[in-house]
């Protein structure tokens, strides 16, 4: 697998390392190793699956969830949540 740059870089590991390991994993059917090399999937995979949903199949309730998913609000808890996950992640080595 190739190196994060940002890491190879900087020497501090980014919100997304170990996502393409994890994704892999999770192609491999191993959810359990998908989440222990980045955590964050615990949240990102859901969200995305419901973003990706209510914009394949539009009905009343999907729409309605993709769009609470798009709203100003929701996108400044998503990226706290990223920059609260940087942070721990790098001190506590998580």
């Amino acid at each position: 697998m190739p190196r994060c740059i940002f890491a190879t870089v900087l020497g501090i590991r980014c919100p997304g390392c170990g996502t393409q390991r994890a994704i892999v994993s999770l192609c491999s059917g191993h959810f359990l190793e998908a989440v222990r090399y980045n955590y964050s999937l615990l949240l990102t995979v859901p969200v995305l699956s419901l973003l990706a949903l209510s914009i394949a199949f539009p009905t009343r309730v999907l729409s309605a969830a993709g769009t609470f998913l798009k709203s100003t609000p929701m996108l400044y808890t998503y990226g706290a949540f990223v920059l609260v996950w940087f942070v721990l992640r790098n001190l506590f080595g998580v």
